[in-house]
């Protein structure tokens, strides 16, 4: 997964592979372990294994045509293997599980733990789409944690994101005025607005208000006839 990281001045992207370059720096490696380990994900330690990207690291379905196309654009480059290690009960060792081993929550966390260390270390602006998919909703809820926590946010980081995860309608997660909805008008054009419109009370269940299109920005499904 590849995600974006604006900057006051200043552009740059972050991307899976910064979360790779973080894992081999000690000091670094050992926040993306905290990083993960906060979210109950067990992870002893992470290792990388580097190798000559060849041809029979491709799957054997791919016509050999566009094999030796592909194998052309990246001969050379070097291959990045991750590891996971988890604490078992059975012999008191640790058992080692490959990332594409790992559940699609695990492996998207592991993308979003670079971007979110280096926007706390350096007070950038994040954005993100659909943050929620495959993430429990209170992983959310600890991502977002992290942001609203004066000691983990030393230095003001911000965060942009899109998702349909209505637990995020609470006001001891976010304020009123951070809420803003989007909804396709008459011409089928997206139309953005703020929740503060609605002017809702403080306390108010917005859950429930969202759900009951209180504030519009709701999907219509039609019946299906055969």
């Amino acid at each position: 997964m590849g995600s974006c990281v604006d900057c006051i001045g200043k552009e740059t992207t972050v991307t899976i592979r910064t979360v790779y370059d973080f894992c081999e720096e000690k000091e670094k490696k050992k926040n993306i372990l905290k990083f993960m380990n906060a979210a109950d994900l067990s992870i002893t330690d992470i290792s990388l294994e580097k190798k000559e990207f060849s041809m029979e690291d491709m799957p054997s379905d791919i016509p050999q045509e566009l094999k030796e196309e592909i194998g052309r654009e990246i001969k050379g480059k070097k291959l990045t293997r991750v590891f996971f290690m988890h604490p078992s009960s059975d012999n008191g060792e640790d058992v080692s599980l490959e990332l594409d081993e790992e559940s699609a929550g695990t492996r998207k966390l592991f993308a979003l733990a670079g971007p979110w260390l280096d926007i706390l270390d350096n007070g950038f602006v994040l954005f993100v789409d659909e943050l929620d998919t495959s993430l429990h909703p209170l992983l959310v809820r600890f991502l977002l944690s992290l942001l609203h926590n004066p000691e983990t946010n030393r230095h003001d980081a911000q965060l942009v994101f899109a998702t349909h995860d209505k637990t995020v309608l609470d006001q001891t997660l976010l304020r009123r005025d951070q809420v803003w909805f989007i909804e396709k008008d008459k011409e089928n054009a997206s139309r953005l607005y703020p929740l503060s419109d609605y002017k809702p009370r403080k306390g108010e269940a917005l859950q429930k208000g969202y759900l009951y299109g209180r504030y519009g920005a709701l999907p219509f499904a039609g019946e299906l006839r055969f």
